[in-house]
């Protein structure tokens, strides 16, 4: 019975997975397709002349020389600006994995078949892992389909990069949202938390754009999306040590879940 729970997961899935693949590979298209016209609007002068606590309000930090090429431009439009829908999709599948179905009253059923309850769990978060991987890869296929349509030079290298860089991002917020429902059998509850987590690390990650200080600094820690920082990786690639750290975060998450999950009674 190995992988059983995988495969059906994925089958379930993966409509919705490519119906939101194909949404944000559009944006990254629209994205492309717009930079030309960008370019020419002198955006860094502008900018200039805005305060810096209106600039970490919109996302952009003090080195505005990333305004200056065309993947910088994609790349504070797709990523920073859509950073909450890219939050968003690894909820939704999350509460996949067990609430909606304890919700509905028919998790104690599913449960009936001959697979532990670990091994049930483990697989349907691999799979939308997977699920994750397919949506960064459809974006990235729309990265292509704009720079097919426009003669531009392009990095395209750096935005792929930073386009799978998301991966870690949002298998943590899958594994946290994972972690929640198996303390908690109410879905509406856990969406409850799960919309003020990111609600709340996302304030705090753009507050703390403003405001330097160290105890600021010791909150942005606790902000996931602070290990997703546009600018940083514009100028200096990808930080292992903050994928290091999100992927042991998530891996943590996971194995505290199993446990939780293997204990309690079912709604």
């Amino acid at each position: 019975m190995r992988w059983v729970v995988f495969k059906d997961a994925m089958r379930f899935s993966m409509q919705m997975t490519l119906i939101w693949g194909i949404g944000l590979g559009a944006v990254m298209t629209l994205s492309v397709l717009m930079t030309p016209s960008l370019q020419g609007l002198d955006l860094i002068s502008l900018f200039e002349t805005l305060p810096p606590a209106m600039l970490g309000a919109m996302g952009v930090g003090e080195d505005l020389s990333s305004l200056n090429t065309p993947e910088g431009l994609i790349a504070f439009a797709v990523f920073s600006k859509m950073a909450l829908i890219f939050a968003a999709y690894p909820v939704v599948i999350g509460l996949r994995v067990t609430a909606n179905e304890e919700d509905e009253g028919i998790l104690d059923m599913t449960l009936t078949q001959p697979v532990p309850r670990a091994q049930f769990l483990l697989e349907r978060f691999l799979a939308y892992v997977v699920n994750i991987a397919v949506l960064m890869i459809l974006v990235i296929v729309g990265l292509f389909v704009g720079i097919w349509a426009v003669d531009m030079d392009l990095n395209a290298a750096k935005l792929v990069v930073m386009t799978l860089n998301l991966i870690p991002v949002m298998v943590v917020v899958l594994a946290v949202t994972v972690f929640v429902s198996s303390v908690i059998s109410r879905k509406r509850t856990v969406l409850t938390i799960m919309t003020a987590f990111i609600m709340v690390s996302y304030v705090v990650q753009t507050v703390g754009a403003m405001v330097a200080t160290r105890w600021m600094d010791a909150v942005e820690a606790f902000s996931f999306f602070s290990y997703y920082n546009v600018e940083t990786m514009l100028r200096e690639g990808v930080v292992p040590t903050d994928v290091l750290l999100l992927t042991a975060v998530s891996i943590g998450l996971i194995a505290a879940s199993l446990r939780l999950f293997e204990q309690r009674d079912i709604a």
